[in-house]
């Protein structure tokens, strides 16, 4: 996970639980409050050259997606890092198997690409640690 994940992760847990929902907004504000009985203000909207209503929205309907949406970021990352392993073992065969299909001393353009395919997979390897 990134800093930025890292960070917005550390600010969704110290935050209000959810669910948050926004208020009916009156002439010049509108609540986004906490659906918990008590009816905590989360945020207290004022005047916004007409968007009240959609910035409270936008708030309260944040509230459940960032933590689904990093968890999602999360879940991609580690399955981009398995596929990154699986192709770099797979070049690394690859090569393996152009070492013997060209014996050495010979000129073999396979070889070559294999070669520069499993040096790329290694330096990106080196990148994500």
């Amino acid at each position: 996970m990134s800093t930025q994940d890292d960070e917005l992760r550390e600010l969704e847990k110290a935050a209000t639980p959810g669910p948050w929902h926004a208020s009916r907004p009156t002439a010049a504000t509108v609540d986004v409050f906490y659906q918990d009985g008590t009816g905590e203000v989360i945020a207290h909207i004022g005047y916004s050259a007409g968007k009240l209503r959609a910035n409270a929205a936008f708030i309260a309907a944040a509230r459940a997606a960032i933590p689904r949406l990093l968890d999602e970021n999360e879940g991609l990352a580690h399955a981009r890092d398995v596929l990154l392993r699986e192709r770099a073992a797979l070049l690394e065969r690859i090569a393996e198997w152009e070492k013997v299909a060209c014996p050495v001393g010979k000129h073999c353009a396979h070889r070559e690409r294999a070669m520069a395919r499993a040096t790329f997979a290694a330096d990106a390897q080196k990148e994500k640690v």
